[in-house]
């Protein structure tokens, strides 16, 4: 067929209207949102928060290197976390590292990209000026307390309180990163108002 003319023949049978209306987002079987400006909203901050935490790491160097109390943490909390999975299904722990396409360094590099994400992270918030409110801390410690004490019937509220305590810089790195995100989204996608 080369250099001669091609005649293609074709029949349309439906051309479908794209434009999305409240209607068609509740028609949707597998979300619960009720009108297109709720999607849209939770997809702009879905892209946000993707981008955000990618954004982030990026612009984060690190002269020195991180001190190891820094992502040891969270190294252990993720071997932990395999170990028990392992443990749970039987499994051989080095076979479902290798599942899941890890190993100790690659546990170990996203350690270290997690911490330096928090450190980042708390940088931001406090160089922007975003604060989180006193009521809003106690409401996650509280939230710490109230399911320690529901997953462990018998605890005495001493040990509820102990380990919420052990989570206070969590509750600190989830505050600033709800804040932090809020502030991107409306870097971002400002809104109409002003």
């Amino acid at each position: 067929l080369a250099g001669k003319a091609v005649i293609f023949t074709m029949t349309l049978n439906y051309i479908c209207d794209m434009t999305l209306t409240d209607e068609k987002v509740a028609e949707y079987k597998s979300n619960s949102y009720t009108t297109y400006e709720e999607w849209l909203l939770d997809e702009q901050f879905a892209i946000t928060e993707e981008l955000f935490a990618e954004a982030i790491l990026k612009a984060t160097t690190t002269n020195t290197p991180l001190p190891s109390d820094a992502y040891l943490y969270y190294y252990q909390q993720a071997m932990d976390y395999y170990h028990l999975v392992a443990y749970y299904y039987e499994l051989d722990f080095n076979m479902l590292m290798s599942y899941y396409g890890l190993n100790e360094m690659i546990v170990m590099e996203q350690a270290v990209n997690q911490a330096t994400y928090n450190m980042a992270l708390l940088a931001l918030v406090k160089q922007q000026g975003i604060a989180w409110t006193d009521e809003e801390f106690t409401q996650q410690y509280d939230a710490l307390v109230a399911d320690y004490l529901e997953n462990n019937k018998d605890a005495p509220n001493e040990d509820a309180i102990a380990y919420a305590d052990s989570m206070k810089s969590q509750i600190e790195i989830n505050l600033a990163e709800e804040k932090a995100l809020l502030w991107a989204f409306e870097f971002i996608f400002p809104s109409e108002q002003e």
